[in-house]
């Protein structure tokens, strides 16, 4: 065995194993980040709305406004919220204010 003795590097089937190890690794990983990606997207918009019905509502207090007749989301802008956040599920979704009511939609180009 003195020929093994004096060869340097790995073999072609421990290459082969070690890249099989990590392929089912990254098969685990993968679907799980995926899975707690999407679900941190979700609460994250949840608290988005959350957010901007809680400022509606001030809003409504404060100017003796009826909820029902908000349909500026704009008007929470500088006195109730610092900006209107994105919507992190949908990019090209922003959120709106119709009826009192918070509703994602997409944007519409003028």
């Amino acid at each position: 065995m003195l020929w093994r003795e004096n060869k340097k590097g790995f073999t072609l089937l421990e290459l082969i194993v070690v890249m099989a190890i990590l392929v089912v690794l990254a098969g685990l990983v993968v679907p799980r980040y995926n899975n707690v990606l999407s679900s941190s997207r979700i609460k994250t918009h949840n608290a988005n709305v959350k957010m901007i019905e809680d400022a509606l509502e001030l809003y409504a207090v404060n100017t003796n406004t009826p909820l029902e007749s908000i349909d500026d989301i704009q008007v929470l802008v500088d006195g109730y919220l610092k900006d209107i956040p994105e919507n992190p599920i949908e990019d090209d979704d922003e959120y709106t204010v119709r009826g009192g009511r918070v509703y994602p939609e997409a944007q519409t180009e003028n």
